[in-house]
């Protein structure tokens, strides 16, 4: 059985038979190999793991690095199992011959020997394992550093009636809720319309107070083509091609020059500007054929796509007609996996969709979603917190989408800026994450009962200063609600997520539903300022 490793290019060869567990990796990862404890095979030249070392720190490496394979782990513990956040340390809780609780170091490489001898740790020569006999004291000691190993065992079967009850409960929207959203939508500009998925998330955030929204993101094949018009010059190219001239480091595009890309607004194709390109990664994609055309759409399976029927997924289009730039609609007549592939995707927020080998696809809309959602509160203040780059695209969305004054909206260009606002006359705020962690703000913050925190992974980090800033800010003021919208909530590791959600642990209400500490076992561990 194979486990490879998210975050380095580390593979395990585990197998029940065996004593050893063979680690495959590239030679500049083996100061991090060794630093597990693991030893060199000169015969088989591989590093190798004691199985049962390995079966121990499986659960270490969970929440630092992820698995992409065969997943659950291949052992149970009965024991209470404890695992070090920073150092391959795992600890069990056993009971002695004597009866009493003993701490026993189940995994501790030699070059941690001074540690444990600090922390009270006595070496057991017979059993070759260090232990304490006062395991309440060390794991206070240690609480910091520790994390306990949930115990998983076997799924239980649910009824149908307890999935259905579940589902329920995500879906069901109560009449005070959908009284809400009526309201909402009904402060926006008269023509405005939201797409379905946009409409339940609205219905989401006024249901629940402090959300993490994530619009999962459909993304699209780097050899796709797109059409992009700069400097008053058309030219089409690849979606990577688009994405290296974008943000590259040499011989990319000047930043000052709008880049448009073809999209379809109001009827007709016309040429959007774009806000941002980005890599998605490396993703399992599905490939679309077309009658009357031997252009091919590839692109991730939940990626929307524009049929003549409304927005579809692209694995859910076959048979259906898809909007065309060639021709009026062209017939979806198969679809099949074409393996990972490098994707990326676009951002055009004026509108929400671009062209990709001539077939329309759909851009997600956050912002849209969350002022449709603050609308029912603008009168208890509204604070959006932006990259710098978006806040006028911020204000400029507010004006179009809705009848708020312009006088009523107050960006931020700089710190001096901040000192202009005044609670009675600017009912929104807009600035920038770098000025929130300045500390201009700390005064004024709880004059706003709405956070909305757009690019929210931008406080992934829970040690960095803008997150702690922010964090210390919602827990001093704890406003009614706060927004995060992201749309790589992960972008490298695992525990980013936990950062992100811990500002979902401080609502007040507790409307937000189940407390997030309780569905993630490690969740302390990456979260400990909440």
């Amino acid at each position: 059985m194979k486990y490879t490793l998210n975050e380095i290019n580390v593979s395990f060869l585990y197998e029940e038979n065996e004593e050893k567990v063979f680690i495959d990796s590239p030679f500049q990862d083996k100061d991090e190999v060794k630093s597990w404890g693991a030893r060199w095979s000169p015969d088989d030249k591989s590093w190798w793991l004691q199985k049962d070392v390995f079966e121990y720190l499986f659960f270490w490496f969970e929440p630092l690095y992820g698995y992409i394979e065969d997943y659950p782990p291949p052992k149970v513990f009965k024991e209470k199992t404890f695992a070090h956040t920073q150092c391959p340390l795992v600890f069990q809780l056993q009971e002695n011959e004597l009866g009493f609780d003993e701490l026993i170091a189940v995994v501790a490489p030699f070059r941690f020997k001074d540690d444990l001898k600090s922390n009270g740790f006595q070496w057991n020569p017979a059993a070759k394992k260090w232990y304490s006999t006062e395991p309440e004291d060390v794991l206070l000691a240690m609480e910091d550093v520790l994390f306990e190993v949930p115990r998983h065992a076997e799924p239980e079967e649910k009824s149908e009636d307890e999935d259905e009850e579940f589902s329920l409960f995500l879906d069901e929207v109560d009449d005070d809720t959908q009284e809400k959203v009526e309201k909402a939508l009904s402060l926006l500009k008269k023509g405005i319309e939201l797409y379905s998925f946009q409409r339940e998330s609205v219905e989401y955030l006024l249901k629940h107070d402090y959300v993490l929204l994530t619009e999962q993101m459909g993304c699209i094949a780097g050899d796709m083509e797109v059409t992009i018009l700069r400097a008053g010059c058309s030219r089409k190219m690849t979606i990577q091609k688009f994405f290296d001239k974008h943000v590259g480091n040499r011989g990319c595009w000047v930043k000052e020059i709008d880049s448009n890309i073809r999209c379809f607004v109001d009827g007709t194709f016309r040429s959007k500007k774009v806000k941002d390109v980005w890599f998605s990664g490396i993703k399992e994609c599905v490939e679309l054929s077309f009658a009357g055309t031997e252009k091919k759409l590839v692109c991730t399976p939940e990626h929307k796509v524009l049929t003549k029927d409304g927005w579809c997924r692209a694995d859910e289009c076959l048979n259906k007609e898809v909007v065309s730039n060639g021709t009026e609609v062209c017939k979806c007549v198969s679809i099949k996996n074409v393996g990972k592939k490098e994707t990326y995707d676009v951002s055009v927020p004026e509108a929400l969709n671009f062209l990709a080998n001539g077939f329309v696809v759909h851009n997600s809309g956050k912002s849209l979603m969350c002022i449709s959602g603050m609308l029912p509160h603008i009168d208890e203040g509204v604070f959006i917190i932006c990259p710098a780059f978006l806040k006028y695209n911020w204000k400029n969305e507010i004006l179009k989408f809705t009848n708020i004054p312009e006088e009523q909206i107050h960006l931020c260009k700089n710190k001096k800026d901040a000192d202009k606002y005044k609670k009675g006359e600017h009912k929104i705020l807009i600035a920038n994450y770098e000025m929130v962690r300045s500390g201009v703000f700390n005064e004024c913050f709880g004059d706003f009962q709405t956070i909305i925190c757009d690019e929210f992974h931008k406080c992934c980090n829970p040690t960095a200063q803008i997150t702690e800033t922010l964090s210390f800010l919602t827990l001093k003021y704890r406003p009614a609600r706060f927004w995060g919208a992201t749309g790589t909530p992960v972008q490298n590791r695992v525990p980013e997520l936990y950062s992100l959600l811990s500002f979902m642990s401080v609502c007040p209400s507790k409307k937000n539903g189940i407390n997030t500490k309780e569905i993630f076992h490690s969740f302390n561990k990456f979260c400990s300022y909440f």
